[in-house]
Parts: structure tokens; C-alpha cells; sequence
């Protein structure tokens, strides 16, 4: 394993766990590798979930492996900062050693890499991003873009994507780490969310660089719309959920019709969408009272971000 090394100069003493968030266990190695690459490397390294398989390769590779992120939490506690990063990215060498250098230069308590794609590296994927009411994510980017520096600048955003991202661990620990049981996108504004709702500070790093595979096309749909939902209840007040939930279900209605027009069938997954959320509300309702307990900020943070209209009906047409 790479060997831990000194903070970045300027900042303070800092050790970084590292917890790989595995799946099926194929694209273990690689990232692995990636994350023993880097120049300021981490105490440790551990390898979560992916059962049997991840196992295994975590132990073929002398890494660590553990069930979830509440057992890496809390093996961890010599640890200041957890660095999340999924199974398949590829952490440029410097990436950690970035993340780290700002977080603590801006005292933010999340921190995300630019991501560009593993099989087209010039091809931008994610530089943090804005939402709407609705939480669906919007990058900004005009179509596919390629990366010429035009986003190389730190700055506050309403979430970072899930591929590589740098926490606070005392604020992992509070929050509970990411809701494994939402779709990658909504999983990582939903995180965001409840972090900025407890007053952390949330940015993106574009001198930290990861690869990763464009999954645009392979997402759940319907898993990301009720993933939404869920974030939605966690986080919102109960004035600003009164409106946003049943607006939500119309958008998502009209959204369902438009797309017929348009040869593209998305009805049932909007149904999908709405009865996973049902089913989940029990335990969504317990999450909010978590979330929402010692929250230092309202919803008005969480409108900083935001930009108007509903993003799914944009992108429809």
C-alpha cells in the first residue's frame, strides 16, 4: 500500500482513510492500484461491500475489507478525513493530494474530483454540479464538452459526483455516510444536501482528475427519480415539501406523456419511481428526522444552488 505521507504544504496535519465502494468486484484491481499510486497516500485502504467476490480481490490485493461504511467509520477513528471513491475510477496520481489541499486551505467539509472519461479522457463528465427543486442534477455543460481548463476554477456547488469525493470524518460520522440504497446520482445530492444542511461546506476540485466510464446510459431511471424523492423528504422543510412533492408528481406525469410524443417510454418507470418511494417512505421518514436534527442552516442554502424549471422536462425536449 502506498505509504501514508505528510499533509500538503500549507495545511494542517491530515491522515486520510480510503474506502473503495465495491460492486462486482471485476474493476477492483485497477482502482487499487490507482489509489496505492498517489503521491500523498492514505493510512489506509479498505474495499466495501461487493460480497464474496470484493473479498477476495481486496485480500489477493493486501487490502482491507469491510461490509459497509458505518464499520469503516468507525475503524477509522485515527483518521481525520474519509476519501470515497467507486469501483472502475482511476484517481490521477495527484488526486487525493488535491482534495486534501483545498478542503482544508477553504475549510470545506466535502470535496470532489473533476471526473473525465476512462474511455475518452478528454471528455468531461462531471465538475461538481447545480439541481433543480426536484434535486435532478445539471452539469452546465452545452452538449458533450471536452476539457480545455474552462472549469478549472474551486467553487462552492450544490453536489459533487459520487466517482471520488473527500469527507470530513466526523461529518461522515454524524451523517451516516451515503445511502447505499439510492442510485449513484441521487445518492451523491442527497449526501450533499444533508451535509450542507448541518452548514458544511461543499466544493468542487478541478486539479484533482479521476476516470471513470460514462454510465449515463446505463442508469436506473426510475431507482434515480424515487432516489430524488427520498433526498427531497430527507432534507426539505415542511413548507417547501408541501409544494415541491406534488409538483414533483405532475412534472413526473407530464414528463411520462411528453415522452410518448416523442417515442420514448417512460411511464412505467415513472410509476416505478413513485411506488419505490412509497415503499421507502417509513424508513425516508426516520432518515429525516436524522437529517434534519441538528441542522445549522434552512432551506433557503439548499435554494443557492438551484437553477429554475424542472431539468428532466428540459432535457426532454
Amino acid at each position: 500500500m502506498a505509504s501514508f505521507m505528510s499533509s500538503p504544504e500549507g495545511v494542517p496535519p491530515t491522515s486520510v482513510a480510503a474506502a473503495i465502494l465495491a460492486r462486482r468486484g471485476i474493476d477492483l484491481p485497477a482502482t487499487i492500484e490507482a489509489v496505492r499510486a498517489q503521491v500523498y497516500g492514505p493510512q489506509r485502504l479498505i474495499v466495501v461491500g461487493g460480497e464474496s467476490d470484493a473479498r477476495r480481490i481486496a485480500q489477493e490485493h493486501d487490502a482491507e475489507w469491510s461490509a459497509n461504511i458505518a464499520s469503516v467509520v468507525d475503524v477509522s477513528r485515527d483518521a481525520t478525513h474519509l476519501w470515497l471513491i467507486r469501483e472502475g475510477v482511476v484517481p490521477l496520481p495527484d488526486a487525493l493530494g488535491a482534495l486534501v489541499h483545498e478542503a482544508m486551505r477553504l475549510d470545506a467539509s466535502v470535496a470532489g474530483s473533476k471526473v473525465r472519461d476512462l474511455d475518452e479522457p478528454e471528455r468531461l463528465l462531471s465538475v461538481g454540479f447545480a439541481t433543480d427543486v426536484f434535486d435532478s442534477p445539471y452539469t452546465g455543460f452545452d452538449g458533450e464538452e471536452h476539457d480545455q481548463g474552462q472549469y478549472d476554477v474551486v467553487r462552492d456547488v450544490a453536489a459533487v459526483g459520487g466517482q471520488s469525493v473527500l469527507l470530513r470524518l466526523d461529518l461522515a460520522r454524524g451523517l451516516g455516510g451515503p445511502d447505499r440504497s439510492m442510485a449513484p446520482y441521487a445518492a451523491a445530492v442527497d449526501f450533499c444536501q444533508r451535509a450542507r444542511l448541518r452548514g458544511a461546506r461543499v466544493i468542487v476540485v478541478p486539479s484533482s482528475e479521476v476516470l471513470a466510464r460514462d454510465e449515463s446510459g446505463r442508469l436506473d431511471r426510475w431507482r434515480e427519480q424515487g432516489g430524488r424523492l427520498r433526498a427531497m423528504t430527507k432534507v426539505y422543510g415542511p413548507t417547501t415539501l408541501v409544494w415541491s412533492l406534488p409538483m414533483a408528481l405532475l412534472s413526473g406525469m407530464l414528463e411520462s406523456v411528453l415522452s410518448l410524443l416523442l417515442g420514448r417510454w417512460r411511464f412505467f418507470d415513472w410509476l416505478r419511481a413513485w411506488a419505490w418511494y412509497l415503499v421507502k417512505l417509513p424508513s425516508t421518514i426516520g432518515d429525516r428526522r436524522a437529517a434534519r436534527r441538528g441542522r445549522a442552516v434552512g432551506d433557503a442554502e439548499l435554494f443557492r444552488y438551484q437553477v429554475g424549471g424542472s431539468i428532466a422536462l428540459k432535457n426532454l425536449v
